[in-house]
């Protein structure tokens, strides 16, 4: 004697099963969205970092090139980036630091923040 057939079908998925998955999907799909906002952000302030370091060099590049006696401090603005070198001469050795304002993006806040770094050089006269 056969058994009877059961009233539905075990094949195929249910609707529930769907709505499911698709929620799934959805919480996937944002978390790499957010990840690549966060990574927009970060790259971009690293560019304007960078920018500003090759400022600096440059700049404290120039002052190495001069005699120490010529070399004067000053402020320049180029690129976004407000640049301000001192030269301080002490007793043989030249102190020149170059410190450098930008905005860049705050990668906690997301909005702009103003960020400064200083690089110094000491050179000998």
């Amino acid at each position: 004697m056969r058994s009877p057939r059961p009233l539905r079908s075990e094949n195929g998925i249910t609707l529930v099963e769907i709505l499911v998955s698709l929620v799934v999907l959805s919480v996937g799909l944002l978390g790499v969205a957010a990840t690549a906002i966060a990574v927009t952000r970060l790259t971009s302030g690293g560019t304007r970092r960078t920018l500003a370091a090759a400022a600096a060099s440059s700049r404290l590049e120039g002052l190495r090139n001069i005699a120490c006696a010529r070399a004067a401090s000053g402020r320049a603005v180029a690129r976004g980036i407000e640049e301000l070198w001192t030269v301080a001469p002490a007793g043989g050795v030249a102190v020149m630091a170059d410190s450098l304002f930008y905005v860049a993006d705050d990668p906690r806040k997301g909005g702009p923040l103003r960020r400064s770094d200083v690089f110094q050089v000491d050179l000998l006269c």
